[in-house]
């Protein structure tokens, strides 16, 4: 849900534009890679299976000479006892006004090995170079994954 106060996306919300913080701005975001049942904000896949997330990242006015950095990452799952995933480094540099135009990234993962639901998060910094953060909170979810053992038909009798 979009704000119509700020124009931004609420928190725990996986619309876009969202202000990930410190003047940068998650513009869009759209997952690749997903099995039957896969939406633009959440994919269905195999344990493992490769998948993308891409998107687009500008700024607000909030310091328009800095040098910004967008990371993806995919939360942990203490259920599966998978731990956090990345994050990975999408986007760093100088960053439009949002506005006005946007940089476009794309960053390529595999699905955890374990089944389980999994939400891809994103997070900032303001560094010269690209440093490695934590993945981002809750509140910054932008997508989901739902990662499904294969399911099978036959019966196997002993």
């Amino acid at each position: 849900m979009v704000s119509g106060t700020t124009g931004f996306a609420t928190a725990g919300s996986f619309a876009t534009p969202k202000n990930l913080g410190g003047g940068t701005v998650l513009h869009s975001l759209s997952l690749a890679g997903g099995l039957d049942g896969s939406t633009a904000t959440t994919l269905i896949l195999r344990p493992g299976a490769p998948f993308t997330v891409s998107g687009s990242a500008g700024r607000t006015d909030y310091c328009p000479g800095c040098i910004r950095q967008v990371y993806i990452g995919i939360g942990g799952n203490q259920t599966s006892g998978t731990p956090a995933i990345g994050p990975k480094c999408g986007v760093s540099g100088g960053l439009p006004l949002h506005t006005v135009t946007n940089v476009p990234f794309s960053v390529p993962f595999n699905a955890p090995d374990k089944p389980g639901v999994y939400y891809l998060r994103a997070t900032t910094t303001l560094d010269y170079f690209c440093v490695g953060p934590q993945v981002g909170p809750p509140e910054n979810s932008v997508g989901r994954i739902i990662v499904e053992e294969p399911v099978s038909s036959e019966l196997q009798i002993w």
